[in-house]
């Protein structure tokens, strides 16, 4: 080894390299997914350690996808070949013609994947409200594990998060923002077939809550101000599906998270799962095989001290086990005399 430290198995491809050959199979052309530009999305050409998209890329790309970037000011309208559209963590505003785009793609059949991070406006509310999601400037807090992240295993009835729930796998959000059907919390719209239907994909626990201080540090819960849990931080919409023996339609699609940075280098890195992302961007573009896995990260045994404990078993270790050594050297040579 070059470094002359030893090799460690950071994650186990080879349940998905066998899907993603399966699903080279399966698929009669390669799907084309399109990462937004222009707003300060993640992209996936981005390699830097924290914020970059390069890993979720590459597991996109292991499952038969291939990735392009579009910038939407520089476009009439979005390329034909793609199957799919991200639109990851934007910071800043689109314009209202670019809005338009959208809507014109969303109303044709068309499939986002849409990742808002709390915090920041995107411009995009009043296009969310037209398919039935309210955002709100909130956090959403839980359970935790060091006060920054919500983990996540509550689930809706969903083909997306169906695995999920069965496998009880946990995803981590870092401080994700809600993310809502309108009218009351949790609750769906009217399932008219003109009118987009709503299903919350993941929340946080009854013990839970949106806190609405997002700034307040440690949160609390605050009543009659902050909304309790269960509170709804994924969500799928489908709106258009029309099935008759003489017309087949295909329908639009968004699924709209809360959070961009759960699926970024650094929390891949770190053990997060994006299972989620894939199983989302499986169902976007219709892969009813449900075969999208994500590179399985091996458990690792860690021994938790504080200071005192590590200076005793390193006083254990270096100074009391030698001495006893050396006591019963001797000890026995006493003996001998």
């Amino acid at each position: 080894l070059l470094s002359g430290r030893p090799k460690i198995l950071t994650a186990f491809r080879g349940e998905q390299l066998f899907s993603a050959a399966i699903q080279s199979l399966l698929q009669l052309k390669k799907p084309v997914v399109y990462f937004l530009s222009g707003h300060g999305e993640r992209q996936p050409a981005d390699y830097d350690q924290l914020a970059g998209y390069s890993r979720l890329a590459r597991n996109l790309e292991r499952n038969n996808i291939e990735i392009k970037t579009l910038h939407l000011g520089q476009t009439p309208a979005l390329p034909k070949d793609g199957d799919a559209l991200v639109i990851a963590g934007p910071v800043r505003s689109f314009s209202r013609t670019e809005i338009e785009l959208l809507e014109t793609y969303l109303r044709a059949s068309g499939r986002i994947l849409l990742l808002l991070d709390p915090g920041q406006d995107a411009g995009l509310n009043a296009l969310l409200q037209t398919w039935g999601i309210r955002l709100a400037d909130d956090r959403v807090v839980g359970l935790t594990m060091t006060g920054r992240e919500l983990l996540v295993t509550d689930y809706g009835d969903h083909p997306i998060v169906s695995r999920l729930a069965a496998a009880r796998i946990t995803t981590i959000f870092n401080s994700p923002r809600s993310v809502q059907p309108l009218g009351a919390a949790g609750g769906p719209l009217p399932q008219a077939a003109d009118k987009p239907r709503l299903t919350v994909l993941a929340s946080c626990s009854e013990e839970g809550w949106a806190e609405m201080s997002p700034h307040q540090d440690p949160p609390q819960f605050d009543a009659g101000v902050d909304q309790p849990g269960p509170v709804a931080v994924a969500m799928a919409v489908e709106k258009g599906a029309t099935t008759s023996m003489a017309v087949e339609m295909r329908p639009s699609r968004l699924v709209v998270l809360g959070d961009s940075s759960f699926v970024a280098n650094g929390a891949l890195q770190a053990g997060y799962s994006a299972d989620l992302f894939l199983s989302a961007m499986d169902w976007l573009l219709e892969r009813s095989e449900g075969i999208f896995s994500a590179p399985k990260t091996p458990g690792r045994i860690q021994i938790l001290m504080s200071r005192r404990q590590f200076r005793l078993v390193n006083d254990l270790i270096v100074i009391v086990l030698p001495g006893l050594v050396v006591a019963a050297g001797l000890w026995v040579g006493w003996r001998r005399r």
